[in-house]
């Protein structure tokens, strides 16, 4: 199995990168509702590149050391970066050396990553959250999230968009061939902070920043309360402490409890350690004599995305976005 090519059936089929030099193994376990699929690159040097087909609805990532199930990048047949597969679906894969991957297949068809195909005629309905921003009437940002690189592949493929990217200083737009061309000329020279698709044929690089060519309508720029949202606004930051603490230490709570009518809301809803949360138990802040450090508020805008704003490769969302933090010197 060390000189993988193509095992494959009609239900099921992985093929290994022409020329790579990774050893890949993998096992499979089928269960009622789809099947499991391990693989494991056993090279203790060579990273380990390929496809995978299968006869399924969807494809899923379940994370080997927190059991965490997270949506993974996969095209359905007829899409543009799935080149001439036989099979309903197909991912890409790269493993480091020593890297595994666990994917589970699913055979339901109310799969929750599932889009329409791109061939076809008009934005696909992404099922879920998206974590698309448009921050201008005609510019998307995008992070590299399953749902949102797919759509935008599409809207770049029908030339509905182009990619807006900045070099030198100076902003470039290109069509999705200009821009495939560009990524083959850089596949020899990745930068560290790219994000890059592997095709059947070709490489192409994921383009931080899309400009829409044609578009009906601006949406409301909304964002829900959530967990990672609360988190984000107040910096991991426990608010009746003021300590610093991973995200599995936090919990959420309530100022004014639910049992005393309080609403969950962003007023009222702030990030608090477990023992801090413990403490006050359902009382507010006053009747337990503890003080919040800062008064919660509605962020103006999205906490995590304000957030990325951190990471170097997101720096181009910068010239979009009103009010984004600085940098920090």
């Amino acid at each position: 199995m060390g000189a993988l090519q193509d095992l494959g059936n009609k239900e099921f089929s992985i093929t290994q990168k022409e020329g790579d030099k990774g050893v890949l193994f993998h096992h499979r376990r089928r269960v009622y509702d789809g099947q499991f699929v391990l693989l494991v690159n056993t090279s203790i040097d060579s990273p380990c590149s390929g496809s995978l087909g299968a006869d399924a609805s969807g494809i899923r990532r379940w994370d080997l050391h927190t059991g965490e199930v997270s949506a993974y990048l996969y095209f359905r047949k007829g899409d543009l970066l799935a080149g001439n597969t036989d099979y309903p679906v197909i991912a890409y894969f790269t493993l480091p050396p020593s890297g595994s991957l666990l994917l589970f297949l699913s055979n339901k068809q109310d799969s929750p990553v599932v889009l329409e195909p791109l061939g076809r005629g008009g934005p696909g309905s992404p099922v879920g959250e998206m974590t698309v921003r448009r921050v201008t009437p005609n510019v998307l940002t995008l992070d590299f999230v399953e749902d949102s690189v797919r759509r935008a592949f599409g809207l770049l493929f029908r030339e509905m968009a182009e990619v807006v990217h900045l070099e030198e200083g100076v902003f470039a737009n290109y069509s999705f061939q200009s821009w495939r061309e560009i990524s083959e000329m850089r596949a020899d020279e990745k930068q560290p902070h790219d994000d890059w698709i592997c095709a059947v044929n070709f490489e192409i690089q994921i383009p931080r920043v899309v400009r829409l060519l044609i578009f009906d309508r601006v949406p409301k720029q909304r964002f829900h309360l959530n967990r990672r949202g609360v988190l984000a606004r107040d910096g991991h930051c426990c608010q009746y402490c003021g300590r610093r603490f991973p995200s599995h230490q936090l919990s959420l709570d309530h100022v004014i409890p639910r049992s005393h009518g309080g609403p969950t809301t962003w007023e009222n809803v702030v990030c608090a350690c477990l023992k801090c949360n413990t403490k006050k138990g359902g009382r507010t802040p006053k009747e337990a004599r503890m003080k919040l450090v800062c008064r919660p508020l509605k962020p103006k805008r999205n906490p995590i995305l304000l957030q990325k704003l951190n990471n170097p490769k997101y720096q181009i969302w910068r010239t979009w976005i009103d009010g984004a933090p600085l940098p920090a010197v």
